[in-house]
């Protein structure tokens, strides 16, 4: 793990954009892990919402979990097809 933040880590230079260093991290990451990133921007987003829209705060570790089951869920489904 410590391994993976150092190599992600580097690529974050001062003055980036948020895009240009998730672009860079994916490319670096293999496709699970880029997927797992992909569901848990997704749910930092929607936890986002829900605190703006409904004044709902779940835990961190809630918003991880469901980006877990939702990757989880997304793969059931390619299975399936």
């Amino acid at each position: 793990m410590c391994e993976a933040f150092s190599s992600i880590h580097s690529l974050i230079n001062p003055g980036q954009d948020c895009a240009s260093v998730i672009f860079k991290i994916l490319y670096i990451l293999n496709v699970d892990n880029a997927a797992l990133l992909c569901c848990i921007l997704w749910n930092i987003w929607k936890q986002r919402n829900n605190k703006i829209w409904n004044e709902v705060v779940d835990a961190q570790s809630f918003v991880l979990e469901r980006a877990k089951t939702m990757l989880y869920d997304l793969k059931a489904v390619r299975l399936i097809r």
